[in-house]
């Protein structure tokens, strides 16, 4: 995807974000590209998970498993991991936007 038709697709999102959580638009935006590599990264394209968040036990929609690098007792690894799995851009924004107002207070 070109970087002006992923920030044209999730700026009304990271707008209505930034009215939640007072985060600039423009920095959550910067912060999806770089995350989700525009938006084309596996996460992003099959989950619609921007942002790289995992499902925790306090996830209770969706989950995508995928394969991802992590660094367990000094040395990288490969592991399955579950991932948050949106409906769309919009509910990725929201769950974002409800994460940064939660860790704010």
């Amino acid at each position: 995807m070109k970087a002006h038709d992923f920030i044209t697709l999730i700026v009304p999102a990271a707008r209505a974000s930034a009215r939640k959580t007072g985060v600039p638009a423009s920095f959550t935006v910067a912060e999806a590209a770089l995350e989700s590599w525009w938006g084309a990264s596996r996460l992003a394209s099959q989950g619609r998970n921007l942002f790289g968040v995992k499902a925790d036990p306090s996830w209770h929609g969706e989950v995508l498993t995928l394969n991802t690098r992590e660094f367990l007792h000094g040395t990288w690894v490969m592991v399955s991991a579950r991932w948050r799995k949106y409906a769309d851009w919009q509910a990725c924004m929201a769950d974002h936007a409800a994460f940064l107002h939660q860790n704010r207070r």
